[in-house]
């Protein structure tokens, strides 16, 4: 991702979230994710990254827009592509898991949204064991969700090592 993204106003993003016919309570996810998203993004540009904090927040505030939809993360890039937000699809298109690569590192904007996603609940921050209670009753998805979490908890040991900070 650049660093070239600057950022939409709250009500650019309340217009997004009308167009797409988004409900009242993911648009409350969607906020509380963002806000998380740059809440990380700014504890680790203190430790001497460079991530793009208006990325991370407005991923975060757009990454659900299309949730209604099936294969929502596709559906999100397309309806964010279309309205000339590429980098918001990049994000939106990226944050819902690992199926095709493991994330090196925490310090990638895509990344911190994911794993922001996965400490939100309806729009209440929870434990990693919390998210996905309901989602290892499930067999068939069972050995994804178990590599899954693996891989956000060694995300969010490298955010706490690097900030110093418990989410």
């Amino acid at each position: 991702m650049t660093c070239e993204y600057k950022g939409i106003p709250v009500e650019e993003c309340e217009q997004l979230y009308q167009a797409a016919g988004l409900p009242v309570h993911i648009r409350a996810h969607c906020r509380a994710v963002g806000e998380l998203s740059a809440h990380m993004a700014h504890a680790l540009n203190r430790k001497g990254y460079s991530l793009n904090v208006e990325l991370c927040r407005d991923g975060g505030y757009v990454h659900d827009i299309c949730r209604l939809s099936s294969g929502h993360e596709k559906a999100a890039g397309i309806f964010l592509r279309e309205k000339g937000y590429v980098q918001l699809a990049e994000v939106a298109e990226r944050h819902r898991g690992f199926e095709e690569n493991e994330p090196e590192t925490i310090c990638e904007e895509w990344v911190i949204v994911c794993l922001a996603d996965k400490l939100i609940q309806e729009d209440k921050r929870v434990t990693l064991e919390q998210r996905y209670q309901k989602a290892l009753e499930k067999k068939p998805i069972k050995d994804r969700i178990l590599r899954d979490i693996r891989i956000l908890k060694r995300l969010l040991k490298e955010y706490e090592v690097i900030t110093g900070e418990q989410l």
